[in-house]
């Protein structure tokens, strides 16, 4: 192939957007997909463009001088309108590697992006590899990926692993929330429903440590009906879990907090929606999820 039909098609592969990996500090693509077809009036974003366009605008608002949650939220904003994707930390298989997609979400993708980001403006870094190491710490145990066990499945290891290295605390507990054991056994009594677990069966006995591990910690959690006791206490950039009641789980989805005139908003990757938006009322919407017992509220703590 000719140098010059090389650079047209990487140029092309290179437009199509999609999730990136950082490995080594070396980025490359993780998943191939056909060019869409672009209308006149749209622009196609990639990760680049996406991560110039952040850092841009927290240049530009003088980002770093602010609270890491109203941070938190200015990120997160961006991405309203970006599609939702679910399973895009899975492209990989058995070879866990950093997934960075600032192109489409899913709750967690989106939550973790956001916080990374803000973490990184923080710190006064500007580099995808500096967000990739964010991610990193953020999305796996002890701060290090191992391999796929490594990664914090459930939420409620997020919380507390997120806790012990000073990235989060969870202020459940401090609200008034009541305590609560999560039994949680999803992973790995179906394991084959996660490609990974069903391709190397060997890990469904960590998985199975993991969730003992879980099963007999103690959280707090505010039941549905005891909410709008604390809604005044809320902070933009607050993390929000929904406490579950499908059996074998812990949470059923997680979001931000945006709090607008008092009143306290949700800003998520809605699957029903499929994209980012935010939600009028936190309460309306904790309200329509029949599924949803209470709420964790986690804060994220100063850099």
């Amino acid at each position: 192939m000719k140098r010059r039909e090389f650079i047209k098609i990487l140029s092309e592969f290179l437009a199509v957007g999609g999730t990136f990996l950082l490995t080594n500090d070396i980025l490359a693509k993780s998943k191939k997909r056909r060019p869409k077809k672009k209308k006149s009036s749209e622009v196609i974003l990639t990760n680049e463009s996406m991560f110039e366009k952040l850092l841009k605008q927290s240049e530009q608002n003088n980002w770093k001088a602010k609270n890491i949650g109203e941070v938190v939220i200015d990120v997160a904003k961006c991405f309203i309108g970006r599609p939702y994707e679910g399973g895009t930390l899975e492209i990989n298989g058995e070879n866990e590697e950093i997934v960075v997609n600032l192109i489409e979400f899913d709750c967690v993708t989106l939550m973790e992006s956001s916080l990374a980001f803000a973490r990184m403006i923080k710190k006064g870094l500007t580099t995808m590899n500096d967000f990739a190491r964010e991610l990193e710490f953020i999305r796996y145990r002890k701060g290090k990926l191992v391999d796929y066990t490594s990664r914090l499945h459930y939420t409620s290891d997020w919380i507390t692993d997120n806790e012990s290295k000073g990235v989060v605390t969870d202020i459940s507990k401090s609200l008034g929330g009541i305590p609560i054991q999560f039994n949680v056994y999803f992973m790995s009594e179906n394991s084959e429903l996660y490609p990974v677990l069903r391709k190397v069966p060997k890990m469904i006995a960590e998985i199975e440590v993991y969730e003992e591990h879980i099963r007999k910690r103690t959280y707090h959690y505010i039941p549905k009906e005891q909410f709008p006791n604390i809604e005044n206490r809320l902070q933009t950039g607050d993390l929000v879990g929904f406490v579950t009641n499908k059996p074998g789980l812990d949470f059923s989805h997680v979001g931000l907090i945006v709090v607008e005139n008092n009143v306290v908003k949700l800003l998520h990757a809605s699957s029903g929606q499929k994209k980012v938006v935010l939600e009028n009322s936190l309460q309306n919407y904790l309200n329509s999820n029949s599924s949803a017992t209470g709420v964790c509220i986690m804060r994220p703590l100063e850099i």
